[in-house]
């Protein structure tokens, strides 16, 4: 049984290139979607809902491009294969931030109820 992805980031965080290990922004995406789909508790569909409230980028965009319209405007986004070392630390950075303050308002939200 696997770690449900929310208990998993910090650790992915910390041990990032023994998960992933290019480091890239790309990378860790893959990475993410197929530790949600094992995990047999899907939430990065959550995670693209809660992205497209925030109000930047197409809903056509499939939650890692909607991470990197929170940088680019959602009409010169990067080509996630050819990103610079410096463009995929800071897309990863955000990446991270950007799932903890998701799980952090769904813990919230359940607890408001």
């Amino acid at each position: 049984m696997s770690v449900p992805l929310r208990e998993f980031i910090p650790k992915l965080k910390r041990h990032h290139g023994i998960y992933v290990p290019t480091r890239t922004y790309d990378g860790t995406c893959s990475f993410l979607v197929g530790y949600d789909l094992a995990s047999g508790k899907p939430v990065l569909k959550e995670f693209h809902t809660w992205l497209l409230l925030r109000g930047k980028g197409r809903p056509e965009l499939y939650w890692p491009w909607l991470v990197l319209c929170e940088i680019h405007d959602d009409g010169a986004l990067p080509n996630v294969k050819h990103m610079t070392a410096e463009q995929d630390e800071e897309a990863v950075s955000l990446l991270f931030l950007l799932i903890e303050e998701f799980f952090e308002s769904r813990d919230s939200s359940k607890t408001d109820k």
